[in-house]
């Protein structure tokens, strides 16, 4: 029986194509492990300490946030038939587990599930009464959604454009005029918002708005300081604003959706 020689061409091509392949596979391995540094990988959350997931779940709660509410295009100033819309999203911790899902659950209160007459809002939003703020484009929609969802009373900071023409009752729906229903009873720190961009764009639903102090804006906050102390003398019902601030507001495009 003749035995192939190890020297033999055969033998090396073989060889070589051994190594050619050794070569191509720590390639890969190479490729594959920056992957998984670059995306990371999945990790056994759930076999955690309780006490462990809960931290995890805390860490992942969002910073304060401003959710600005805003009336869909209907042809229609505020008339029948209006939708209301808010661009935030739902937060992570709600579609993560079930155990997220209850923690969040926690912390944010649904709101706007309801419609009101004929105004409704496109999908309920999460909210933290205590700690997220609430920005209306407009005084008057924000008298609007109060009356008609009456959670928006338990949240304690409301943002509003800034009126030019001065301070309005905001917390009294009706107030042009005759003291209407009172309103916005929860809050406790009003901002005052002024365009980076003007005119102020309308109608911009699928935006969010960053806040940041106005250096410029003293004289706003004591005029609507002064109006609150006036209102309270004659015995008007004011909410226990504790707060006034004047702030920028800029607008920053999302891909959000409306549904």
């Amino acid at each position: 029986m003749d035995l192939i020689r190890q020297d033999s061409p055969d033998v090396r091509d073989l060889q070589a194509e051994i190594e050619s392949l050794k070569a191509r596979l720590r390639t890969v391995e190479d490729e594959n492990q920056q992957l998984r540094r670059r995306h990371g990988t999945s990790f056994p959350l759930m076999d955690l300490p309780l006490e462990l997931r809960m931290l995890v779940w805390e860490h992942a709660l969002p910073d304060r946030r401003v959710l600005r509410i805003a009336e869909l295009p209907t042809g229609e100033i505020y008339g029948a038939g209006a939708t209301f819309f808010c661009s935030a999203a739902p937060p992570v911790l709600l579609h993560i587990c079930r155990e997220s899902r209850e923690f969040a659950l926690t912390h944010f209160k649904p709101f706007f599930e309801k419609i009101f007459e004929s105004k409704k809002m496109s999908r309920p939003i999460y909210f933290r009464p205590k700690l997220d703020i609430l920005y209306f484009d407009s005084d008057i929609l924000s008298s609007q959604i109060a009356l008609g969802y009456p959670e928006v009373n338990d949240i304690e900071s409301i943002a509003i454009r800034h009126d030019r023409n001065g301070p309005k009752r905001l917390w009294n729906y009706g107030y042009h005029g005759a003291i209407g229903t009172s309103c916005l009873t929860g809050m406790t720190r009003l901002l005052l918002v002024e365009a980076l961009e003007w005119p102020w764009p309308s109608n911009r639903c699928c935006a969010t708005i960053e806040l940041s102090p106005d250096p410029a804006g003293k004289q706003k906050e004591l005029e609507w300081t002064d109006f609150i102390a006036r209102d309270r003398h004659s015995d008007h019902y004011v909410p226990n604003i504790q707060h006034v601030e004047a702030v920028l507001g800029k607008f920053f495009q999302n891909n959000s959706y409306l549904n």
